[in-house]
């Protein structure tokens, strides 16, 4: 196995401050969930900064539109949550992330011994996953250790 990046270096020891004394982090995802008013309130977030950017003078419609953009992706990264999903010795827990850097923050809660990963979905850059009932986002550079996470259970449950 290559050596983890610096990144993701990072990542597992912030983890690792959360769990108790003799828990030990093999592996983690990084997931993300988006509100389900996040199109709404994005497209709303751009028209209105549209609207503010035409009615205070700016003329150059590159300029406003540049601005309306600005708006969504912001609204965009507000109403998207991350998670660390950490397998350690003692299970599966579930941890909150920051919105830039990944960093986990707090120990949301610990997952089930049965509980189900399920893929739901997949395109070329993303996967979605059914962890606990809840659908989870990931990239593909965390997809492999999902799916490795997945089958372990899988076999744990037989």
């Amino acid at each position: 196995m290559s050596k983890p990046s610096l990144r993701q270096t990072i990542l597992v020891r912030s983890v690792q401050k959360l769990l108790d004394a003799d828990e030990t982090v093999s592996s983690v995802v990084v997931m993300f969930t988006r509100h389900r008013w996040f199109v709404p309130y994005s497209v709303a977030a751009a028209v209105v900064l549209f609207g503010v950017s035409s009615a205070s003078g700016i003329t150059s419609l590159t300029n406003r539109l540049v601005l309306a953009v600005c708006g969504l992706a912001i609204a965009g990264i507000a109403t998207t949550n991350y998670w660390v999903l950490a397998e350690t010795n003692k299970g599966l827990a579930l941890c909150r992330s920051s919105r830039i850097r990944q960093y986990a923050k707090s120990l949301e809660r610990r997952l089930p011994a049965g509980t189900e990963l399920t893929m739901a979905g997949s395109t070329v850059i993303t996967s979605d996953w059914r962890v606990d009932g809840v659908m989870y986002t990931l990239t593909k550079r965390w997809e492999a250790t999902m799916r490795r996470l997945s089958t372990e259970a899988a076999n744990r449950r037989d």
